[in-house]
């Protein structure tokens, strides 16, 4: 384990591609699925734009067998990170609460469609059906409606089942 006082975050998070920013209201947009061979915990982070009143994101969290999505089913959460304001800039940095909500697989962002957000939700392996061979997770957004609302997501994977100065991808 990398000595905490005397490290680079690099060294105990390994930042992977969701999707980049796109306009979130023209289809569902489905993160690219990251593997749990490796690690024991992901903190998924979602920032969006402000968009139009009403076209509130709908958050999803699915797991599979592979990549390519064999068997995909959803993975419970009930805890949702929250920062969010007209603008997020020095002058209104944002209001930050902590949603929480009875588990399921999805949540809806309500009243957050105009306002600049991030959402975080943090998932552990020991929520996957890892039993039956479920190593793998994405984040996914429905469509947001019918007007522009520009978003990207990231995920960061850490605690490492073998830390190193350069993370192993989760990518696969």
């Amino acid at each position: 384990m990398a000595d905490l006082n005397n490290c680079q975050i690099g060294e105990l998070i390994n930042v992977e591609p969701a999707f980049v920013p796109v306009d979130m209201h023209t289809a569902t947009n489905a993160g690219l699925w990251v593997s749990f061979k490796d690690y024991h915990r992901c903190n998924v982070v979602i920032f969006k734009a402000a968009g139009t009143s009403g076209d509130d994101p709908v958050i999803s969290i699915n797991q599979a067998q592979d990549t390519s999505g064999t068997g995909s089913k959803g993975v419970n959460f009930s805890t949702i990170r929250v920062k969010s304001a007209a603008a997020l800039n020095q002058s209104g940095p944002g209001i930050d609460t902590i949603v929480t909500q009875t588990a399921a697989a999805s949540y809806t962002a309500t009243g957050t469609a105009a306002l600049q957000a991030i959402f975080q939700i943090s998932v552990s392996a020991s929520d996957l059906d890892v039993e039956n061979d479920f190593i793998f997770m994405q984040v996914s957004i429905a469509a947001t409606g019918t007007h522009t609302q520009l978003g990207c997501a990231l995920y960061q994977m850490y605690e490492c089942t073998h830390p190193q100065p350069v993370p192993v991808s989760a990518l696969s």
